[in-house]
């Protein structure tokens, strides 16, 4: 199975391949896309947001459907001052407004009420 990860910020971009190796060590860790082969994950930063989506979401769908070989697009984002619900209508809303698609892979979306580094600020 291989896996891609579209995350929002710098601090995203450092956590999530701590969490990755936790949760599933069998995945290795790869530069480019187009380098999956069997339990790799590519994981990219969109930036922040809006550019997260306006900038980035599409060129990984084109991405994903080109490789034709991985089975998860994990987006991650924050939800900053929206609920979880409307963060992610307007993942979906844009998704149908670029008249994206998906070939083959299974999009999840983790919203992170309210944003990742708050989630560090809570718990210390």
């Amino acid at each position: 199975m291989n896996w891609y990860f579209l995350v929002e910020g710098k601090t995203e971009r450092r956590i999530y391949p701590q969490w990755i190796s936790y949760l599933m060590p069998h995945l290795s860790r790869i530069n480019s896309p187009g380098d999956a082969q069997n339990n790799n994950y590519y994981l990219i930063s969109g930036g922040g947001f809006p550019s997260l989506l306006d900038n980035h979401l599409a060129d990984s769908i084109a991405d994903i459907n080109a490789c034709g070989n991985y089975d998860w697009l994990i987006l991650a984002l924050d939800a900053d001052f929206l609920s979880i619900s409307e963060r992610m209508k307007e993942v979906y809303d844009f998704i149908t407004d670029k008249n994206l698609t998906l070939h083959n892979c299974t999009l999840e979306i983790i919203v992170q009420n309210r944003c990742i580094e708050t989630w560090f600020l809570g718990n210390q």
